[in-house]
């Protein structure tokens, strides 16, 4: 008579993997950008972009990674990099929009001095507040959906790459 026991699967370590590791980015985006008091020029120190190309780039393919190491799946890693790739995807979004309403002034300048300088060269363009806010929630949607592929992408990566040294189970 065969045993009917099947091992107890973990539940939740793909979304637990990612939003740790999507926590962490956030750290890395919202730090850099209260250091740098949200503007949207350069920093003096270069470690900042690596940081933030870690924190974009690198937290889905570590997510995969962990994800694959706790469950043995590959289909966890993915998961959990498809997760994290959400989630960065609207603290970027959280950040732009940060950044736009503490731009206050300084953007009514930029659009002013937009403005003249397609005067005098015979174009006539309106720039409002309401179209760059406009053209920013779209290009933050965009952006969700462009790091949610991409964080699944590198899950899959990272989860096969966290399959080759997980712990094999033996039933």
């Amino acid at each position: 008579m065969q045993s009917t026991i099947q091992p107890s699967r973990r539940r939740g370590v793909a979304f637990s993997t990612g939003i740790i590791f999507a926590l962490i980015a956030a750290i890395i985006i919202f730090g850099f950008g209260a250091l740098n008091g949200f503007r949207t020029g350069m920093t003096a120190n270069p470690l900042w972009g690596w940081a933030w190309i870690f924190a974009l780039f690198a937290t889905p393919l570590l997510a995969g990674f962990v994800g694959a190491l706790r469950s043995s799946r590959i289909g966890s890693g993915t998961l959990a990099g498809l997760w994290d790739g959400l989630f960065v995807g609207l603290w970027i979004a959280a950040y732009i929009m940060i950044v736009y309403f503490l731009a206050g002034s300084n953007l009514d300048a930029t659009i002013k001095q937009i403005q003249d300088q397609m005067a005098q060269r015979g174009a006539s363009v309106t720039i409002t507040r309401e179209t760059i806010l406009t053209s920013l929630i779209v290009a933050d949607v965009l952006l969700v959906i462009i790091f949610l592929a991409i964080g699944t992408l590198l899950g899959l990566i990272g989860a096969f790459i966290g399959k080759a040294f997980a712990p094999r189970r033996r039933y």
